[in-house]
């Protein structure tokens, strides 16, 4: 019966150090989540969640950033986007985005941001 006790309190005993551990490691991703929240900006507008499951964050003024699940990825005026201010997201079923941005509606493919024009903008809508 003595075994039986001893055996019952270490098993115990090694449970509850295995369930310390992991509410340390969930600290540790939600501190690392919170550092990568962080970096987006402060001004974030809008947040979606495109057909990957990635999360694309609009800011007025650092443009947009993609979050895979383990790395951002920001996009600027340095990288084609017309403007750092986004204040919308929306993809389509060809999976292209549509951005709207301080200077007006942009498009993005996944490697090349193309602002529309006023006018082909309008002869779509009225042609």
């Amino acid at each position: 019966m003595k075994h039986i006790v001893l055996l019952l309190i270490s098993v115990l005993s090694v449970s509850c150090n295995s369930q310390e551990k992991k509410s340390k490691t969930s600290e540790i991703k939600i501190q690392i989540k919170q550092k990568n929240v962080s970096q987006i900006g402060q001004y974030v507008i809008s947040v979606f969640e495109d057909s990957k499951g990635n999360l694309w964050f609009a800011t007025i003024e650092k443009g947009i950033t993609k979050y895979d699940g383990h790395t951002l990825k920001h996009f600027t005026q340095d990288d084609g986007l017309p403007s750092n201010r986004v204040t919308g997201i929306i993809q389509d079923s060809k999976d292209i985005f549509w951005l709207k941005t301080g200077e007006g509606l942009s498009k993005f493919d996944g490697n090349v941001f193309c602002k529309l024009q006023d006018k082909w903008w309008y002869s779509q809508q009225y042609d």
